[in-house]
């Protein structure tokens, strides 16, 4: 038999390390709320039982007031009820999250309370036996993040066999919120006897984080310093990359074109496609793995929750719900989770402006496209390319939000009404290093996937159209490639680059945005970066590398994204008219960098 237990809890409490910590499973875990936004189950083994562990998403109350609490309402009204209800509790905000308690238990539920983020003190002043008594349910102080200790919550649930799955006498689902928060009080007051108090030196960088001013400025700075360290620490990296991945490939190549066995036209698809394609956007792997975890270390520290908090008002003023600020800054790392993120957004208007306006949020697959063409036309200042590049896009996204409102009409304006930010401000602290590899890990994993799915595949397609029609020379302008780039080429002269190279590469860059890379590298046939960079300085001038990047950092996300939009709106019309408009939009920007490249740098051309 299965024993059922669900995770339940406020937004940011630490339920996804509670449910990774146990179950081995990689959750991204982060100081902010809304990362969980469907049901996600693991089967482990306790004492010789069999555990259905469900990890919920986050929920003030089971007032279906959003996607997220309506996924928890649904998941623990269903006729397969769970046996066991976890709750994680943030031990300095017990009164908040009690709160969620009294509705669990209004219902009936049989519910067992962990008590997480005790901190150095080790919860020393909260009496859990006191807390229990005053509930008439378990109370257990854990570590979400260490197995063992979460493991004991896990067991009292186990034990209790559905012995708490009574109706409360003291909680019913009329009570106000008023009575209900009365009561907590109450019982607060004779098991709480310290007051949890914050740091002077966190009050005292707060002052800068959360001041309306200097706290976006702050975060632009932070920001700013990620992306020179980035280039800073995984250079070194990077040179050793080229010597491992180099000569094993020539040594490939090689054994290729001596093997008998092997159709002649073998060794070029193994040089020219996939050794070129997977190796030229393998070469970035070092700077995507130092800036996931810089960035990891930055959420897992506590500070991004303060900057989303800073950064509320601002999307307010453009058109976006308080809670856009999550999912928007999701899209730093993929605009597919970030899109899905939207659910957390009450109020349908701002939803569908966030998901249209996300697309434009630099996402880490846009990476080594920034990073070889900032290295090749501005060395020594890649840092500030790449900066300004993502500052564009967060800004475009802003700017498309505002001029979208009025396209979206029904219900309280954007950013108006209930849809406000309600974030936990965790205390600082080191990140977890467990969780800094695991996220880290996880992302290179998921580069991996890509790698051996979509850009192998997407690199040997290019392979063969560089090489048919059968005699041409490899990679010319009368190969397949080259005629199908050289139809879009003119419409891109404009932007400065019109060789079907570049065409081609954007095209394929609709697939997956690592794929620009791939297809230069296969059409060119070459994967060496050195070789790769000269063939670029080639063929493209510095303001067109300017129109190249901004293209593709704002121009149709993939094509996992645009399916998330058609997921999220459910309208097959928003998500090709959003297309169309995403292009609209890359076009005119990337004209109107190159151009002002140009005059700063020199002059216009005739």
């Amino acid at each position: 038999m299965t024993f059922r237990i669900a995770l339940v809890g406020n937004p940011n409490v630490g339920k996804s390390s509670f449910f990774n910590s146990v179950s081995g499973e990689s959750q991204k875990v982060a100081n902010w709320p809304g990362k969980t936004i469907e049901k996600r189950s693991a089967l482990i083994r306790l004492d010789g039982k069999e555990i259905e562990l469900t990890d919920l998403p986050g929920a003030y109350s089971l007032a279906p007031l959003s996607e997220d609490e309506r996924i928890v309402l649904d998941a623990i009204s269903s006729k397969e009820k769970f046996d066991a209800i976890i709750q994680i509790v943030n031990s300095s905000n017990l009164e908040r999250n009690l709160y969620l308690t009294t509705d669990l238990l209004s219902r009936g539920e049989n519910v067992v309370c962990a008590i997480n983020f005790l901190g150095p003190s080790g919860g020393q002043g909260i009496d859990e036996k006191a807390l229990g008594k005053g509930f008439g349910i378990p109370f257990v102080k854990v570590d979400a993040r260490k197995k063992e200790s979460a493991l004991q919550a896990i067991r009292l649930a186990l034990e209790s066999k559905g012995a708490f799955r009574k109706k409360s006498a003291l909680f019913k689902r009329s009570d106000s919120p008023k009575r209900r928060y009365l009561a907590i009080s109450g019982i607060l007051k004779g098991a709480v006897k310290r007051k949890a108090t914050t740091p002077k030196t966190s009050l005292d960088f707060d002052s800068f984080a959360l001041n309306p001013i200097l706290g976006p400025l702050l975060f632009l700075a932070i920001m700013f310093g990620i992306f020179h360290l980035t280039f800073l620490l995984s250079e070194p990296i990077n040179s050793l990359f080229d010597l491992l991945f180099g000569a094993p490939a020539e040594l490939a190549v090689e054994l290729a074109e001596r093997a008998q066995f092997l159709p002649k036209w073998f060794p070029s698809l193994l040089e020219n496609g996939i050794l070129a394609g997977l190796g030229a956007v393998i070469s970035f792997l070092p700077q995507i793995a130092t800036m996931s975890f810089l960035l990891y270390f930055l959420e897992d520290s506590g500070y991004l929750a303060r900057a989303a908090a800073v950064l509320d008002s601002l999307l307010r003023r453009f058109g976006l719900g308080g809670k856009a600020i999550i999912p928007m800054l999701l899209g730093f790392g993929c605009n597919v989770p970030a899109i899905m993120g939207t659910r957390i957004i009450r109020e349908e208007r701002a939803k569908k402006i966030a998901i249209l306006s996300i697309p434009f949020m630099s996402c880490s697959a846009r990476l080594p496209v920034y990073v070889l063409f900032s290295g090749v036309f501005f060395p020594g200042k890649e840092a500030v390319a790449v900066f300004c590049l993502y500052v564009l896009g967060f800004a475009v996204a802003l700017l498309s939000a505002y001029f979208m409102k009025p396209l979206f009409s029904g219900g309280e304006g954007a950013g108006e009404g209930r849809d406000i930010l309600l974030i936990e401000l965790p205390k600082y602290q080191f990140p977890y290093p467990k969780n800094l590899v695991v996220d880290t890990r996880e992302s290179l994993r998921s580069f991996a996937e890509r790698a051996g799915t979509i850009i192998l595949g997407a690199s040997v397609v290019m392979w063969f159209l560089a090489s048919a029609p059968y005699g041409v020379e490899y990679g010319s302008k009368e190969s397949l490639a080259g005629s199908i780039g050289g139809i879009f080429s003119p419409v891109f002269a404009p932007l400065g680059f019109d060789s079907w190279h570049a065409s081609l590469a954007i095209i394929n860059g609709m697939v997956a945005k690592e794929v620009v890379i791939s297809s230069f590298a296969t059409t060119y046939g070459t994967g060496e970066g050195a070789e790769l960079s000269r063939r670029i300085s080639d063929e493209f001038s510095p303001d067109a590398a300017v129109a190249f990047m901004i293209f593709v950092l704002l121009y149709i996300p993939c094509f996992a994204a645009l399916g998330a939009i058609r997921s999220e709106t459910g309208s097959w019309k928003t998500t090709f008219l959003a297309s169309i408009y995403y292009v609209a939009v890359a076009y005119i920007f990337a004209l109107v960098g190159r151009f002002a490249f140009l005059l700063f740098s020199g002059g216009i051309p005739a």
